[in-house]
């Protein structure tokens, strides 16, 4: 539920729109690949995190396996992607609850509605990951009952002839760094090892079938919106691609479509389950990277310091400039790319072959082969990006 909460976020909205000119089957057979490489390089993260003790996060693994310069690399990267993550959570977390506030008094201003969402979340982070763990399968449990009540208003009104469209494939291409982002739980693996006091025996499922619910997940949602708008027209997917306005215009296309008025807190729901589960998964990674970069031992000190470090950053940056991280964050196929794929192959290769670490707790299948693949794949998306 933590590795399929961190994936399945509010940015699910853009996977449709992202991949609206290739088609439906197109897409999910992109859709496909990209979960088959993601969990392959979350495999790659657990052999390496099980090299290291309980407690090692991503920047002891890059410093053990890389060296200083791998592991500052790692550093900026990282809180690079995971602030300006949390800062888009904050702001959308935000804009719900200030929505809530408006409909009854408009008194509330934008600054005071990031409060309770940041300490909501965190008292969890600060709790520990048993707590966190618990919220999290319940807003799991809400992500599920939303996106069946949307499902449920949206397929009568499905066309299937909408699902044979096939267009170029060529637009795959430029939507690899959204759908690589879409799978991006590996930064909450170490906290997982800890949490399940380190059965290596149990992390590898704990990746392919965390992931693999967000796969279905997504492939229902793909399966509903191609069903259910069409490419080309005036409320079609390629209208909504040209705007812009990913989220707003798309639920409104689809109350245009549908005209219940249930899909529209269905939809609601949906985001704010979404947002909810992610914003955890997410924050929990950051909390363990920062204790396991700055070695602050987890008394209540310590995690009173950690839970400072994690929110107040993208808490003041959301508050006062809010479209840099914006903007930073249509650059995050890159970070993933760089932090979900090149680095694992590079900590693996350095660890197998140079280092000669070796672990009889794990070892992922593949040779030499398997790791060059997924440092093209990843050129790839990064290049994508770009392009």
């Amino acid at each position: 539920m933590l590795v399929s909460g961190t994936c399945i976020g509010a940015g699910m909205l853009a996977l449709p729109i992202s991949t609206a000119m290739a088609g439906f089957l197109p897409s999910i057979l992109a859709l496909c690949l990209v979960w088959a490489f993601m969990c392959f390089t979350g495999l790659l993260v657990i052999e390496v995190n099980l090299w290291l003790p309980k407690g090692t996060s991503f920047i002891s693994m890059a410093h053990k396996t890389l060296g200083r310069f791998g592991q500052a690399l790692t550093w900026f990267i990282f809180i690079l992607l995971l602030y300006c993550l949390l800062a888009a959570y904050i702001t959308g977390g935000g804009a719900l609850v200030l929505a809530i506030f408006k409909a009854r008094a408009n008194t509330l201003h934008d600054f005071l509605s990031y409060l309770p969402w940041i300490f909501g979340v965190g008292i969890l982070i600060y709790e520990g990951t048993f707590l966190s763990d618990r919220v999290n399968r319940i807003l799991m449990l809400g992500v599920l009952i939303s996106f069946s009540v949307l499902g449920a208003c949206v397929t009568p009104h499905i066309h299937l002839h909408h699902l044979l469209f096939v267009g170029h494939f060529r637009y795959l291409f430029f939507a690899l760094p959204i759908l690589f982002a879409s799978f991006g739980f590996h930064i909450v693996l170490p906290t997982i090892r800890d949490y399940l006091n380190d059965h290596a025996h149990v992390l590898p499922w704990v990746v392919i079938l965390g992931s693999l619910i967000s796969l279905i997940v997504y492939i229902l949602w793909e399966f509903l919106i191609f069903g259910l708008v069409p490419v080309y027209g005036p409320h079609s997917l390629s209208t909504i691609y040209e705007q812009g306005q990913l989220g707003g215009l798309l639920t409104q296309t689809i109350l245009a479509i549908t005209h219940n008025r249930w899909v529209s807190f269905a939809t609601r729901s949906f985001v704010f389950f979404a947002l909810s589960s992610s914003f955890i998964g997410v924050s929990l990674g950051l909390f363990d990277l920062l204790a396991d970069g700055f070695h602050i031992k987890k008394t209540h000190a310590g995690r009173g310091l950690l839970s400072l470090l994690t929110f107040l950053p993208p808490f003041i940056f959301a508050l006062f400039y809010p479209k840099g991280f914006l903007m930073a964050l249509s650059f995050a196929g890159v970070f993933v790319a760089i932090l979900h794929g090149i680095l694992p192959m590079a900590m693996i290769f350095s660890g197998r072959y140079i280092k000669k670490f070796t672990s009889s707790r794990y070892r992922v299948f593949g040779g030499k082969t398997a790791l060059v693949l997924v440092f093209v794949v990843s050129c790839a998306v990064i290049v994508s990006n770009f392009v």
